[in-house]
């Protein structure tokens, strides 16, 4: 594993990976050979049981009772106050701000419906996209330097409106998400103060 943990993330380094390349690290190779959905709810390790895992939600709640799960097409649907969406979202983003200012941060995504049928971008009039940006780079392995874009990438899986990977190098750790909660999937143990400041913003833990 560390051979491989190793490699992955020179060619991380070197900009040098697929799609592809990032699911083999991540996940199990019970995942990877599954040839059927009927097949996975008999997968004990969904991903690949060398990295830690940290769960995390963007949804505040104190018992079992209390969660809801907070998703775009909720509010879209007024099924979710809008307060209560913003505030999750918010959470969301700043959770890829802390990681991103211990990192270098890379994205890959794929959009979940084509973009002209893709309701929740366009439904999405509150936020200033750079169409060509979000269009260009869909199945591309891509540095995220600036912070504008680091913010509209954040929305478009806070939105489900793609799916994919962001990548954190400097602490070897890849977020994958469905929405806004997810895993933070991790080479190396994320330190004390990175935890507490993850915490601030969403429920974070370590899945054993």
């Amino acid at each position: 594993m560390f051979c491989q943990s190793d490699v992955f993330w020179n060619n991380i380094s070197e900009q040098n990976v697929s799609g592809d390349d990032i699911a083999e690290y991540i996940y199990s190779s019970d995942y990877l050979n599954t040839q059927n959905p009927t097949e996975y709810c008999e997968i004990e390790n969904e991903y690949n049981p060398d990295l830690i895992r940290y769960f995390f939600e963007a949804e505040k709640y104190q018992t079992e009772e209390e969660y809801k799960e907070i998703f775009f097409q909720g509010f879209l649907d007024g099924d979710i106050d809008k307060k209560e969406y913003y505030a999750a979202e918010l959470a969301f983003k700043n959770l890829i701000n802390i990681l991103s200012v211990k990192s270098n941060v890379y994205v890959y995504y794929e959009f979940l419906a084509p973009i002209d049928k893709n309701s929740p971008f366009h439904n999405s009039s509150d936020v200033d996209f750079d169409f060509e940006f979000v269009k260009s780079n869909q199945g591309k392995f891509v540095q995220i330097v600036d912070k504008f874009k680091l913010e509209q990438i954040s929305i478009l899986f806070a939105r489900e409106i793609v799916i994919g990977y962001l990548i954190f190098d400097n602490i070897k750790s890849v977020l994958v998400c469905s929405g806004m909660h997810g895993y933070i999937l991790s080479a190396e143990k994320l330190n004390r103060k990175l935890l507490n400041d993850i915490s601030s913003q969403v429920r974070i833990e370590k899945v054993y």
